[in-house]
């Protein structure tokens, strides 16, 4: 099935004639990108247009080439087109028309028949030329800023099937024109472009059969980008690499506007069965997956920057009624992945689509299913896709639970080495020991000291002075009266169970002694022992200092503790609305108690 026509309006843009005074205005709006591609002529490549759709496939939502799937994603659509993908998503009120052109337009511009639309023509009339009263930042021109911006959600954003038509329900997103920036307008389009590959290929509608509506420019660009086997033309009008062609400006739409307008490279016309031959043929290889990475760190602009990530999301894309998913997980090589762990997403919910036709009033936020939609899209950010092989850190509320364990444990452990140490009269410490500094050094302010101390910190092996004193350092084996349980759960930062060191202090002046750790306080952990360990000599004293030590360390985390504890109960909630086992919920519901 080829495609006859391409309804995108880019070409339309130039029809509009931008009074500067409005063209301040959506400066940094999201759509001010766009307005780079009114310099240059668009011609839409239908063969490949054609051969791209063929090999899209419905269910999965992405293109697949000779085996090898590749999902036009939010990624893409930043790059290409600057809008922005992540934000509040675009839906809500369908109100009657005439009222939303009232409050927004300040007139009625709506079609007399279809009130829930407004023509392209109609409103060039009547808000394209701005009185020379009115100033930049006054109120008055707001409703010229919405006209203009309305005219391009429905020539590139959401184009219909009726041309030059445009549905007014936008406006009521355009409330604060300072939040339009807010919303994602990229992914509504990526909705709407997929929707209407899949109507491209159902065989109900024949009058439609051989249009394409939505953006499917940037559809071109995103093949070019990532299979460079599509630019034959370049190719035959010149020697040079294909990588001196690549645009490298933002967006990359307006790169190759300017590129594909060129006379020479709009000559040569390659066929749809051409093109069908390069994707059925590909290789891994042939395909750059990362095509991105070429561009300056800086190129994304400040409204948007750091919104790439969500292209790694798999989650559902909104545009009022349309829904449509968002499938990274389908292609993790284009994110730098092999394979996707996917325990770690949400479970995929069957879409059901509803109609806009006479159902005016009905918030697509909340109707129905939509509810549903539009939760998934607000936890987009905790369904990024990630390595299979990386480790599952499991539940924070554990880590909670293994804290105060091992605060337990140590408080225990305290007292049964203090019952089993000789009864022998010694020198009282001379002051309370004061906490410095918790990390990866701890100073303990002591007088005179000589002796040796425990570090239950971490490993000796960065000690050397251990060797001398002791060549086989070994922990005694457990005895039933001088031992108790080591502790099994780890505490927060814990990496792997550290042992207990023993190393010489010296210290003849009165300057705090430094005890360096292996790892970091935290990372604390008791294992078996015995008093034979210590010498006699000071072991009271010594005793004293760990004790003291513990007294600051539990001063320390009950200041932490309820910060740590709130931010762990909001990690069960969310925990909670995960689907999980009789089991695993049972132990979720106790945590929340």
């Amino acid at each position: 099935m080829d495609i006859d026509q391409a309804f995108d309006g880019i070409n339309n843009l130039k029809e509009w004639k931008l009074d500067k005074r409005v063209k301040q205005r959506i400066k940094d709006s999201g759509f001010d990108g766009l307005l780079r591609l009114t310099t240059f002529p668009v011609n839409h490549d239908l063969p490949l247009l054609s051969a791209l759709v063929e090999s899209y496939d419905v269910k999965s939502r992405c293109f697949i080439f000779n085996g090898h799937k590749l999902v036009f994603g939010l990624e893409d659509v930043l790059y290409i087109t600057g809008l922005p993908v992540d934000g509040n998503p675009v839906t809500g009120n369908d109100s009657k028309g005439n009222e939303l052109c009232m409050k927004y337009l300040g007139r009625n511009v709506c079609d007399k028949t279809r009130t829930g639309l407004t023509n392209s023509s109609r409103l060039r009339k009547n808000f394209e030329v701005v009185p020379e009263t009115i100033d930049q930042d006054s109120p008055e021109i707001e409703p010229y800023v919405r006209a203009f911006l309305l005219y391009l959600i429905g020539s590139i954003v959401v184009p219909s099937y009726y041309g030059t038509n445009v549905p007014v329900m936008y406006l009521s997103l355009m409330e604060n024109l300072q939040s339009i920036k807010d919303y994602a307008w990229g992914a509504a389009l990526l909705a709407h472009l997929h929707l209407s590959m899949e109507n491209f290929k159902q065989p109900y509608s024949p009058r439609r059969r051989n249009i394409l509506i939505g953006h499917s420019y940037s559809l071109m660009v995103f093949a070019m980008e990532r299979i460079p086997k599509l630019l034959l033309r370049f190719c035959l009008n010149g020697a040079n690499p294909v990588d001196d062609y690549l645009p490298t400006t933002f967006p990359l739409l307006a790169g190759w506007t300017k590129l594909l307008s060129e006379p020479s490279n709009a000559e040569e016309k390659i066929t749809k069965q051409e093109y069908l031959q390069i994707l059925d043929g590909l290789k891994e290889d042939d395909i750059v997956w990362q095509p991105y990475k070429r561009l300056p760190c800086d190129f994304l602009p400040q409204y948007c920057a750091g919104q790439e990530k969500i292209g790694m999301s798999r989650t559902i894309l909104l545009c009022y009624e349309k829904a449509v998913y968002h499938r990274p997980d389908l292609s993790p090589k284009q994110f730098g992945i092999q394979e996707v762990n996917t325990n770690m997403l949400r479970p995929l919910i069957e879409l059901e689509l509803g109609s806009r036709f006479g159902r005016k009033g009905i918030n697509w936020g909340t109707y129905g299913k939509y509810g549903c939609y539009k939760e998934e899209w607000e936890s987009r950010a905790s369904c990024l896709i990630i390595e299979s092989a990386e480790e599952d850190p499991g539940p924070p509320c554990l880590k909670l639970i293994a804290y105060e364990s091992y605060k337990r444990n140590l408080s225990a452990a305290l007292t049964t080495l203090s019952s089993q140490t000789p009864n022998e009269p010694g020198p009282q410490s001379a002051k309370r020991k004061t906490l410095d500094h918790v990390g990866d050094k701890l100073k303990v302010k002591t007088k005179k000291t000589s002796g040796i101390l425990v570090d239950t910190y971490g490993p000796t092996n960065s000690l050397p002075s251990w060797n001398a004193m002791h060549p086989e350092p070994q922990l005694v084996p457990s005895i039933e009266s001088r031992s108790f349980d080591p502790i099994d759960v780890a505490p927060l930062d814990a990496t792997q169970p550290p042992s207990i060191g023993v190393f010489p202090v010296e210290s003849n002046q009165e300057e705090p002694a430094t005890i360096c750790l292996s790892n970091s306080s935290s990372s604390l952990l008791i294992n078996h022992f015995h008093s034979e360990l210590f010498p006699t000599a000071g072991s009271h004293k010594l005793l004293d200092e760990l004790s003291s030590l513990e007294a600051d360390v539990i001063d320390l985390l009950r200041g932490l503790l309820p910060i740590i504890l709130m931010f762990g109960q909001q990690l069960c909630k969310h925990l909670w609305s995960l689907p999980r086992r009789p089991s695993e919920e049972s132990f979720v519901k106790a945590l929340m108690l």
